[in-house]
């Protein structure tokens, strides 16, 4: 017998399940409502997880997350990346196969949802875990975005290949990564500045001034996703090469990332649900902006030995995260 909270979770995604199915009509084409009501389901069941189960999970294990966890939020980061473009089948098809992969990691023994019964004291407190999940509100979704920045990132997700499988192990290698990290670079502080025109407009309740601080941190996490999977993609396989500490410095790198993609995942979700105060929301964005900048003038500084020295096993990048 499942518990309270898988049993409310799994009802949810079948939910979805057969919106996403009303949603393609036999013609080919797309049911823009039964569409845009799959589309706000599922953000706001990303809401539940990321903002009921996984801190509620985090509680009652002392502080200690689950392990599950950093997997979850960037298949989060993903799917809502997938949401973001005017929908079509191939969009929908994308999705049901993220969905299909995705959703064994919450249901069934071992998964989110049971774990989250298994850590209720009792199923008193199982059913105040789904009274909070059913009392999570809509989430204000943004306009769909066809952007060249989206379709940038989406491009590059269908070439990313698991880490070990690349060794990147020449200058001329190394320095074509770098070169490639620059460019991003240059591209992310474009958008960190785009960021910290709309705080200013949104902190002054300037005209529309919310709705671009929305569309600026949507453009910033599009942008830093795509360059975090790139980093994971082609700059750990140069790390892993780099003597005795190389394998522990690429492992860092990742779980600096995911802790990344949580923090930006997080501002997202928070400037879509009007749950904080804009003001607050401003800060947090300009404390992000801040941390950002200094994580790339240190990979920058790292990046820079790399080229000077000439290395051919990628020892002169030390790890700064993104």
């Amino acid at each position: 017998m499942i518990g309270a909270i898988e049993a409310f979770m799994t009802a949810d995604h079948a939910r979805l399940d057969n919106l996403l199915r009303g949603a393609e009509c036999d013609d080919g084409t797309i049911d823009t409502a039964t569409y845009a009501a799959f589309r706000a389901g599922l953000l706001r069941h990303i809401a539940m997880e990321e903002k009921v189960l996984i801190p509620f999970a985090r509680m009652k294990r002392g502080g200690e997350p689950l392990a599950v966890a950093a997997a979850l939020r960037v298949d989060h980061g993903r799917i809502a990346k997938l949401l973001v473009p005017t929908p079509d089948r191939g969009g929908c098809d994308a999705l049901r196969a993220l969905l299909t992969d995705h959703n064994p990691l919450e249901e069934g023994s071992g998964g989110l949802y049971a774990t989250c019964d298994a850590l209720a004291g009792d199923e008193a407190e199982a059913l105040g875990v789904v009274a909070k999940l059913r009392a999570q509100p809509a989430v204000p979704v943004a306009p769909h975005y066809d952007g060249p920045l989206l379709h940038r990132g989406q491009a590059r997700e269908g070439r990313l290949e698991r880490m070990e499988e690349r060794p990147w192990r020449t200058a001329l290698a190394a320095k074509a990564v770098a070169a490639r990290v620059r460019r991003d670079h240059a591209t992310i502080r474009a958008l960190l500045d785009a960021v910290e025109r709309a705080c200013v407009a949104a902190k002054e309740r300037r005209a529309g001034g919310l709705d671009s601080f929305r569309r600026a941190v949507w453009d910033l996490y599009i942008a830093f996703e795509e360059h975090l999977d790139m980093e994971e993609a082609d700059v750990a396989p140069i790390l892993r090469s780099a003597g005795a500490t190389g394998e522990a410095r690429a492992v860092a790198m990742v779980l600096e990332h995911n802790e990344q993609r949580r923090v930006i995942l997080e501002l997202v979700e928070d400037t879509e649900c009007d749950a904080k105060d804009v003001d607050v929301l401003v800060a947090e964005a300009v404390t992000l902006v801040q941390a950002f900048g200094t994580d790339m003038d240190l990979e920058d500084r790292s990046l820079a030995l790399l080229l000077a020295d000439g290395s051919t096993d990628g020892a002169g990048i030390a790890h700064a995260p993104g």
